[in-house]
């Protein structure tokens, strides 16, 4: 009989535990919190059909898309191709890895080829509110704010990755920090090589390294974005590389508006010593026509290489590495986004980047603006 009351009594002990609200979840969910580790595929790409309708030829004056590309070229191209994978291996850690290839990556026999775009692993919330990474990754320069904001990098890149002034993705480590529980406000914080997807120069050139850190705000009910990124980089006889950006947006569901601003200094780098100081805006607005269906955007830059040229630097000969710093140039970008679904997008766009040579010299031939009409085509799949 004792026997019995004991297992009745764990009984009614069992049920009672079940009605108190809450417990009976628990119970029952515990199977279900267990982690099991998984991982997804991903990718897109894009490119274009385009014509140059004006410019010449000349590869030393522009790191922009179209410069080295003669009059008159038509063709289908694509700009970028991602296959990227994310896997979580525990409710701690995470990894991600992207290969990127492009028209502009080939194999010695001309082949479209890719290499390794980002390789990290991510340690989430080494305290409270704040993850480490570790690995290649995209750089603090321009992936953590203005390119998410502008949202059309399969239009083009952004003032300082399209000037070439930093990499796109380093080699590094990287802490990702959080003021509130809602990342309002943050910060983050980047050691890196400096050498993009190469590997580092195991020599003393190689040991200089890129330190970038920025802060962050979303103000007025996240409308207003607020962005302040700065990197420093040492070299060799004093030498040394630092920029500061600042960057803010309007945002809100129809129209989002926003501008960033950017000044360099390159330390005793001309020929006596002196500075070179590059200087540049971005301008953009995007906005919806149709909700979900067609969307427009417009975006300015300008862009000095060297906002302390002076008379001297004026060149006497022809210099290849030198030529690009002898031309002022502004940049401008507008079109329709149409989505016939959300992952599609075909996207009618002008190209125009224009040049003004910083003296009048024989040397420095006049330059037509490259004008390119495009299609531009932009799909996603994951």
């Amino acid at each position: 009989m004792n026997i019995f009351y004991k297992r009745r009594s764990l009984a009614i002990l069992a049920f009672i535990l079940l009605m108190i609200p809450g417990t009976g979840q628990i119970f029952g969910q515990s199977s279900q919190q267990e982690f099991k580790p998984s991982g997804k595929i991903w990718g897109y790409a894009f490119g274009d059909f385009f014509i140059k309708t004006g410019g010449d030829t000349a590869t030393w004056a522009s790191r922009a898309e179209y410069s080295s590309i003669s009059k008159k070229v038509y063709s289908f191209s694509f700009r970028r191709i991602y296959l990227g994978y994310d896997y979580n291996i525990s409710p701690t850690f995470s990894t991600t890895a992207i290969l990127e290839g492009s028209d502009g990556v080939l194999t010695t026999k001309g082949e479209r080829s890719v290499f390794i775009k980002a390789l990290n692993i991510k340690w989430k919330n080494i305290y409270k509110g704040g993850d480490l990474v570790f690995g290649q990754m995209p750089t603090l320069a321009y992936a953590s704010m203005f390119e998410k904001i502008w949202s059309y990098r399969s239009i083009e890149k952004t003032l300082l990755d399209q000037r070439g002034i930093r990499p796109s993705s380093d080699m590094g480590v990287a802490l990702y920090g959080r003021f509130d529980s809602l990342g309002t406000y943050g910060y983050n914080v980047m050691i890196s090589n400096g050498t993009g997807p190469k590997p580092e120069e195991l020599t003393q050139t190689g040991k200089h390294k890129v330190y970038a850190g920025e802060v962050y705000g979303y103000l007025f009910d996240r409308k207003i974005i607020l962005d302040l990124y700065a990197d420093y980089q040492t070299g060799h006889n004093d030498q040394f590389v630092s920029n500061i950006r600042g960057f803010a947006a309007y945002q809100t569901d129809p129209v989002t508006i926003g501008m960033e601003l950017f000044s360099g200094t390159q330390n005793k780098i001309k020929s006596d010593g002196t500075n070179v100081t590059p200087f540049g805006y971005s301008i953009f607005a995007r906005g919806r026509i149709i909700k979900d269906k067609l969307n427009a955007f417009v975006r300015y830059d300008s862009y000095n290489p060297d906002n302390s040229y002076r008379d001297k630097d004026i060149l006497a000969s022809y210099n290849a590495g030198a030529m690009n710093k002898q031309y002022d140039e502004q940049f401008f970008t507008a079109g329709l986004d149409f989505m016939p679904h959300r992952n599609v997008h075909l996207m009618p766009n002008i190209w125009i980047n224009s040049y003004k040579a910083k003296a009048e010299t024989a040397l420095l031939v006049k330059r037509e603006a490259d004008i390119v009409p495009r299609l531009t085509f932009y799909f996603i799949f994951r």
